[in-house]
């Protein structure tokens, strides 16, 4: 088998390597610091080295590659352009393609997409780490890690690729908002979205300190990491993913710094999403008043709703004040349009 054939003068690539017989260890994704972290992880991937990969210990199983297997296993990873029809809009160069497994009882191919992170190993497990913390949750879907790879002398983390899911930015926004075309799709749209959010900071987090509260924010919550299929709503490229820690005082609630950066954190992704409605012209030839009223019900309600929900256990939802919330939206929409 030949090394390695990263061609990027042209639009695919192929890269072979050993599968490491150590797996990823499927510990409990916590915070410590600030930072979404998988004890063991780091030493894990530490034994990759130029075109290794190191499985999830879940894939390793499935694959017939567990680490007591005599000698490591190979892999080759051969790209599909075509897969990357509807997803040049990634923010990374995310490439599509069949990874074939050597196994111990025959090969094996399955599709899947790989992220290369231009040598930022920290950024690499932080995704992995945080993918695994909010699947862990199952509160709402993430794309299944296979493993971290070295792709040259860069890490990259490779997911299972299902091409049925599509981000809402492969949507027909052309026809969605066609006034002649059924204004409810668009409405059901949004409110998905909404709802993404919703579920994303209502993810329970292991907490270090029992007096702290733990607010997950995707930091990037644009339609193109939001995406939907037959089986739920998923979300897309964690990379931005952080886990914002806050101190319950005695009385309840937060101090006036933490109460402001609580609201800051929500909103952030609030208004990306905001902003990314924009720019698809939604509601641009309405009236700010009408603009206000729409998200109002459909976007700020439908996330309020999933909060208020007995079925999210939010252990921050009695310090949000979803009035400030609704100030923040009103403000952007009046002084920047939602952009």
């Amino acid at each position: 088998m030949a090394t390695t054939h990263l061609h990027e003068s042209f639009p695919a690539f192929h890269f072979e390597g050993d599968i490491l017989p150590a797996a990823l260890p499927l510990n409990q994704a916590e915070v410590v610091n600030g930072k979404v972290v998988i004890g063991g992880l780091a030493e894990s991937l530490g034994r990759a080295a130029y075109n290794g990969l190191v499985l999830a210990a879940d894939k390793a199983v499935e694959l017939g590659s567990r680490a007591e297997h005599a000698g490591p296993s190979r892999f080759a990873f051969t790209e599909e352009p075509s897969w990357r029809e509807g997803r040049e809009a990634s923010a990374h160069d995310v490439r599509f393609g069949h990874m074939n497994f050597e196994g111990p009882d025959g090969d094996i191919s399955r599709p899947v997409a790989v992220k290369i992170f231009e040598g930022d190993l920290e950024a690499a497990m932080h995704e992995y780490a945080a993918t695994r913390l909010v699947r862990q949750a199952d509160l709402i879907r993430t794309f299944n890690p296979v493993g971290l790879a070295m792709v040259g002398k860069n890490p990259a983390l490779i997911t299972d690729f299902e091409p049925q899911v599509r981000s809402f930015d492969n949507f027909e926004w052309g026809t969605l908002l066609d006034t002649q075309d059924d204004p409810d799709m668009l409405t059901a749209i949004i409110e998905k979205c909404a709802l993404t959010l919703g579920l994303l900071h209502s993810t329970p987090v292991r907490n270090p300190q029992e007096d702290d509260v733990v607010v997950p924010s995707h930091g990037d919550a644009r339609l193109r990491n939001m995406a939907w299929d037959q089986s739920g709503l998923r979300l897309v490229d964690l990379e931005t993913f952080s886990a914002n820690t806050f101190t319950v005082q005695p009385d309840g609630g937060l101090s006036e710094e933490d109460s402001v950066r609580l609201h800051e954190v929500v909103l952030r992704d609030l208004l990306l999403l905001l902003g990314s409605l924009s720019e698809r012209g939604v509601l641009a030839e309405n009236t700010l008043a009408e603009k206000q009223a729409f998200y109002d019900e459909h976007l700020l309600g439908v996330y309020r709703m999933v909060l208020r929900h007995p079925a999210t256990d939010v252990g921050w939802k009695h310090l949000i004040d979803f009035d400030i919330l609704q100030e923040g939206i009103n403000f952007d929409l009046e002084n920047f349009g939602g952009s």
